[in-house]
């Protein structure tokens, strides 16, 4: 058991619930897959032990991640780094075929892995899983205290956080919206990824909607897939948004 300062992201895959038998063997390998591809993004980053860092649990439809953060890292770089994971998740399942919502948070939390007993535990996961299933779209959102905390970072951080995270007015469930920060997952899908020809061929917005309409096809999902695509549209039409990526 150990105590960890960091960011919590809790996230449920839309639809998983109406699969038949077929569906939910292709959606346990595929999201194996995104898994792997999550842990391999980390080392890319430099995060010499991901094992340590990002921790996954896993129930149903539903995935926890703790990302613990490191030594003299600022909460700048925190939001930075867990951002920068959480958008090649997103890109990555949804060319896999599933597409997550869910919410982010911060503080101390505890992992317990023990061999036949996984857990994490604490505020900032109580608060990501009090959000992550409000929004009507696929998207991950901060929480609104974890927002205020984002906001609260200086001017000039906030101006280079913009390639990972953006403020939103997120669609909510019963017609409502609240202003807050989300993974910039669209610009994901902006760069050239030879080795990943879904992410690397035609306009963004072409790429993104094809693989949303194909993750989001159920009936009661069109009201999700519509603001998910006004999202990305207006995030890469941002001129405050560069087209690259980290």
């Amino acid at each position: 058991m150990e105590w960890q300062n960091g960011m919590v992201a809790v996230l449920d895959a839309l639809g998983v619930s109406q699969y038949d038998d077929a569906q939910i063997e292709r959606f346990l390998v595929n999201r194996s897959l995104s898994s792997y591809l999550l842990g391999e993004k980390a080392v890319s980053m430099g995060l010499s032990k991901p094992t340590k860092l990002v921790s996954q649990f896993i129930f149903n439809d539903t995935v926890a991640i703790g990302f613990a953060r490191g030594e003299n890292v600022s909460n700048a770089i925190m939001f930075k780094e867990f951002a920068t994971l959480l958008r090649r998740l997103m890109a990555d399942s949804l060319v896999t075929g599933i597409a997550y919502r869910g919410a982010i948070s911060s503080g101390r939390f505890v992992v317990d892995s023990e061999p036949n007993d996984i857990a994490i535990m604490g505020q900032p996961v109580s608060d990501a899983a009090e959000w992550y299933n409000k929004a009507e779209w696929a998207g991950i959102m901060a929480t609104p205290r974890t927002s205020y905390l984002i906001r609260s970072v200086a001017s000039t951080e906030l101006t280079a956080l913009s390639r990972f995270l953006v403020e939103y007015d997120v669609p909510l469930k019963q017609d409502a919206s609240r202003r807050l920060f989300v993974v910039n997952w669209p610009v994901e899908f902006t760069p050239l990824h030879p080795h990943r020809p879904e992410i690397s061929e035609g306009p963004p917005e072409r790429k993104i909607s094809r693989l949303l309409e194909r993750s989001m096809s159920a009936p009661e999902a069109v009201h999700k897939l519509r603001n998910t695509r006004e999202f990305a549209t207006i995030v890469l039409g941002s001129s405050e948004v560069p087209r690259t990526s980290v």
